[in-house]
């Protein structure tokens, strides 16, 4: 089962445990014009370089960001990304199934 990482802010947990990942376009995807979906950052390496740069800047200093293990089928269909290769992207709902708390980031 391929692995990656998914990080959120902490208040969005409960749903998604819920109701898991749900593919949707945050407003610098939509200004890019990406699509709705579900971003997975295709390592750990990836995850912390982006959190300590791009990424972390997204989010204010006192929002807590949580981390997500995602294991997914070997079947699961993901994109590639091609303006993005630190990233997979998956147009269908991710279940919760698939999802595993790792802790704060």
């Amino acid at each position: 089962m391929p692995l990656y990482y998914h990080v959120t802010p902490q208040s969005n947990l409960g749903r998604i445990f819920l109701y898991g990942l749900v593919p949707q376009c945050g407003t610098r995807s939509a200004d890019r014009g990406d699509a709705a979906a579900v971003y997975l950052f295709r390592s750990a390496e990836a995850m912390q370089d982006a959190l300590l740069n791009w990424f972390g800047d997204l989010f204010d200093d006192d929002t807590p960001l949580n981390i997500l293990a995602v294991r997914l089928p070997a079947h699961w269909p993901t994109r590639e990304t091609p303006h993005a290769p630190w990233e997979v992207s998956s147009l269908s709902p991710i279940p919760p199934r698939f999802l595993q708390y790792l802790g704060d980031a």
